[in-house]
């Protein structure tokens, strides 16, 4: 009889069975356990509060914010199609939304976080009742909310009412870029009112001050924004002259200096007018009213299309990041009018580099010439 030697050790077949049991069974609860957590990341979100669009969005931790937008019928616009309603939802347990205190009514606002905050920007608010002439305008509003207090606090406001443009926090500063200052009443509205500049703030500053960056190269508001790896890009929208557009304008952080890059690849008449941006790590993702999921990075020569379509192509919604967990579509607007749905996009399926995430903010909160519509 082979005695077992610690050289070529012997383990008797029953001994071995147990072991293959126990094998099977860690595999198959470690499996169990793996689809469990990308159920977890990527579950079905409950749609919105409401049917909106052109609204402002935000993800801070787990949690994702949405503040105002237009409710009513397309191009009518008075106090009743306009809500400045602000939710939240928690995206690690997503069972309903949240209501918050809100403010004033808005749409083409632009909502960014920053280390758990959440920061309104300007938007376009009405005057009117629904039965009277349109008395619409931009405001200069910046307001910032704390979630752990539960209240808003007002910021220096902005040098000049904007709205139907689009913002972005990179390494602690907060840039606008693109839109207008509309003032419309009734059939009388002001001339010119496309910007012209791009703005930067340091939001880590007791009073925060604005300035101007250098001179954009284009006028254009309905566009999307979105920063990575040191460069800001101005996608789409609508033109002063020459109407919708793909064109791609990157800002260059570092160097001070704008760039034309590659144009997004919508094919539709609407082009990208009405798209969402949004980083997750190193990677540039955007949507426009074709529903395609496209991407970039530092340095490509032209966009990725890539294999996703949006169940329910939209326009003037929001699309967010979570961490590097998935991508989120947010309400909009299509054919059939304003959307409160919510798809969900994982982002595992992505080669994409990605930093830490920012701090989570999980504390509780207390109980073309002529002016086209403003969109």
């Amino acid at each position: 009889m082979q005695h077992p030697s610690p050289d070529h050790p012997h383990t008797p077949a029953s001994h071995r069975q147990v072991l293959l049991v126990l094998l099977l069974t860690a595999l198959a609860w470690l499996n169990l356990t793996t689809l469990a957590l990308a159920t977890d990341q990527n579950a079905a979100l409950p749609p919105l509060p409401q049917d909106i669009t052109s609204f402002g969005a935000a993800v801070a931790g787990d949690w994702v914010y949405v503040y105002g937008g237009h409710t009513g019928d397309a191009h009518q616009y008075s106090v009743e199609d306009l809500t400045g309603a602000f939710h939240r939802l928690n995206l690690k347990s997503p069972t309903q939304w949240e209501v918050l205190p809100g403010g004033m009514l808005l749409q083409g606002l632009a909502l960014v976080s920053h280390e758990g905050s959440i920061y309104r920007v300007g938007g376009l608010t009405a005057l009117n009742q629904v039965v009277d002439d349109e008395h619409i305008r931009s405001t200069d509003s910046v307001m910032r909310f704390d979630p752990a207090a539960g209240q808003w606090r007002e910021l220096t406001p902005l040098p000049l009412p904007r709205s139907s443009h689009d913002a972005v926090v990179h390494d602690g500063k907060l840039y606008v870029i693109g839109g207008w200052n509309l003032h419309q009443h009734g059939d009388e509205s002001n001339e010119n009112p496309w910007h012209t500049t791009a703005l930067v703030a340091d939001l880590s500053a007791e009073t925060i001050q604005w300035k101007e960056l250098p001179a954009p190269p284009f006028q254009r508001r309905a566009l999307a924004v979105a920063a990575a790896e040191g460069l800001i890009y101005a996608i789409g929208g609508i033109q002063a002259e020459g109407g919708t557009s793909n064109r791609v304008d990157i800002y260059d952080i570092k160097k001070q200096t704008w760039t034309q890059g590659p144009d997004f690849p919508a094919d539709g008449r609407l082009k990208a007018f009405g798209a969402s941006a949004f980083a997750a790590g190193d990677t540039i993702f955007a949507t426009a009213m074709e529903g395609k999921l496209c991407s970039i990075r530092r340095g490509d020569a032209q966009w990725t299309i890539t294999d996703i379509t949006l169940d329910e192509p939209r326009f003037f919604h929001r699309l967010l990041a979570h961490a590097d967990r998935q991508l989120i579509v947010l309400g909009g607007a299509a054919h059939g009018g304003a959307k409160g749905g919510i798809e969900t996009i994982p982002l595992a399926t992505f080669n994409i580099s990605v930093p830490a995430p920012e701090a989570d903010a999980d504390q509780p909160v207390p109980s073309a010439s002529a002016p086209a519509p403003a969109t």
